[in-house]
């Protein structure tokens, strides 16, 4: 559960910044 939390976190955070970068 902790390792698919983390792995939706960074896919979020990698999105948000390829938008905003």
């Amino acid at each position: 559960m902790a390792l698919s939390i983390n792995r939706l976190m960074t896919g979020i955070v990698g999105m948000i910044g390829q938008i905003r970068f």
